[in-house]
């Protein structure tokens, strides 16, 4: 196998090197179809090389005793970026062909685009779709344009609706079940709508989500989001159901006094304030629910003012005592959104993941905000800032340390404890940040604990 990718290894650097050439060759503009024809045959000749040599290592590594899934989606994932890269040229020349064919000047064509802007658009990177019927307006608003372009042939479609799709989701079985094929392309799309995207079915998804919303703040006190947030989130379901054609008159009297509900008490005065002084000024009917969340929507802006000029020229940020845990199982870090609210953190950007539990299963894809948060032990001797993900629930109840013997062993070793008292757990320390914060130090107790020394204080594991 070895030898096979040696040679796969030098076929690619081939094929790289001729991808050059093809991004040079079209840069020249050159009208002649025949010489897009040559390079677009060059360049399936030596992609075609590469596959077959995809074809026979990956059965040679299914092949092996001690196979992984790690090995095989290693192997799947670096054949994809070939893929995508042929693909990707592979289209360029079949639209230049397509132009020189038809008449188009393509010096113009050029010329008209180099007008317009003189620098580079960063790539356009494929949603992945894997079934969630939430999902599907977003991923569709950037498919529609593939599926819209009439440059790009049918067959090339279906290769970018596959790629579109999670692999072992329920969106790739729908697309895997027709043959890959230019005829078959439009009724895949179809059965994918049909399956995802049928309006009356994402209508009642989206007031689904609004009424769990809303009802989840009324009534979860312990959970209850911040207002920012839930304003927020409630804008997106309203904009999801306006894409769909669902005017706000037709829910608003069932969503508004829900999410009037909501409102803190002081909030509730100002809002109850603000509606008298409306009414009173015009006899005219309107929208409550529009009326409330823009009046939201001034108050979070003046709240953002706010937070903007206290903190606006260095001022010192909140400082709140706050219980966390390590877990070296998990990968990354995270912050309760309440807690991140509370310490009027920003994120920074959004992530995508899907997490691998115990036993093999796996969540559904996740959306969490990136923040960075910045601790300090409770000595005020040592701080440090890292990334985190911010996240409604990290886990049940934990209590502090119990009483028992190990308390007087800990005290004998001048050990002090920083957590005790009770409360949510509000931050999750991950393996890519614990590694960090270990001296190295620790004390093996005679009840069987271990104390293990970290640079914010003192924890204890059974050993």
């Amino acid at each position: 196998m070895e030898t096979l990718v040696q040679l796969r290894g030098t076929y690619r650097g081939c094929f790289t090197k001729f991808i050059e050439k093809v991004e040079v060759f079209l840069k020249t503009e050159v009208d002649d179809s025949d010489l897009y024809v040559s390079h677009l045959s060059q360049l399936t000749e030596k992609y075609t090389k590469i596959q077959h040599l995809n074809d026979k290592i990956l059965k040679l590594i299914q092949g092996k005793d001690r196979c992984t899934e790690r090995d095989i989606c290693n192997e799947i994932e670096s054949a994809e970026s070939y893929e995508d890269k042929f693909i990707f040229w592979k289209t360029k020349l079949e639209r230049c062909i397509s132009r020189a064919d038809s008449g188009i000047d393509t010096q113009s064509v050029s010329e008209s685009i180099s007008n317009k802007r003189n620098f580079k658009l960063p790539k356009i990177e494929l949603q992945k779709f894997y079934g969630s019927l939430k999902d599907w307006l977003s991923f569709w608003g950037l498919f529609k344009k593939i599926a819209k372009d009439s440059d790009i042939p049918n067959e090339d479609k279906y290769q970018y609706l596959i790629q579109s799709t999670l692999k072992g989701s329920r969106a790739r079985e729908v697309v895997e079940s027709f043959p890959p094929s230019a005829e078959n392309y439009t009724q895949a799309i179809e059965c994918l709508k049909e399956r995802f995207g049928r309006e009356d079915v994402l209508v009642e998804v989206y007031v689904r989500e609004l009424l769990s919303l809303v009802l989840n703040n009324v009534f979860n006190n312990e959970h209850k989001l911040p207002l920012i947030k839930l304003y927020d989130r409630i804008e997106t379901q309203l904009r999801s159901l306006q894409m769909l054609g669902v005017t706000s008159d037709k829910y608003a009297s069932m969503l508004y006094p829900l999410i009037e509900s909501c409102l803190p008490i002081d909030l509730l005065r100002i809002w109850e304030r603000h509606l008298s002084s409306i009414t009173f000024k015009s006899d005219e009917k309107f929208n409550k629910l529009e009326t409330l969340m823009k009046f939201l929507g001034k108050e979070i802006e003046g709240e953002e003012k706010i937070n903007l000029a206290k903190t606006g020229f260095g001022g010192e940020r909140s400082k709140v005592k706050i219980r966390a845990i390590i877990d070296s199982t998990s990968q990354r870090s995270y912050i309760l959104n309440s807690t991140a609210q509370r310490l009027n953190y920003q994120p920074h950007r959004r992530e995508s993941r899907r997490h691998s539990l115990f036993g093999g299963t796996s969540t559904e894809i996740c959306h969490n905000d990136v923040y960075r948060a910045f601790l300090t032990d409770v000595s005020l001797t040592y701080n440090c800032n890292f990334e985190v993900l911010g996240q409604e629930a990290i886990c049940a109840t934990i209590p502090p340390v119990a009483d028992g013997s190990w308390i007087k062993e800990l005290s004998e070793n001048n050990i002090h404890l920083s957590d005790q008292r009770h409360g949510p757990i509000e931050l999750l320390i991950g393996a890519d940040v614990a590694g960090k914060l270990l001296t190295g130090g620790y004390k093996l107790l005679p009840s069987g604990l271990v104390a293990i020394e970290t640079r914010l204080g003192w924890t204890v594991m059974l050993c």
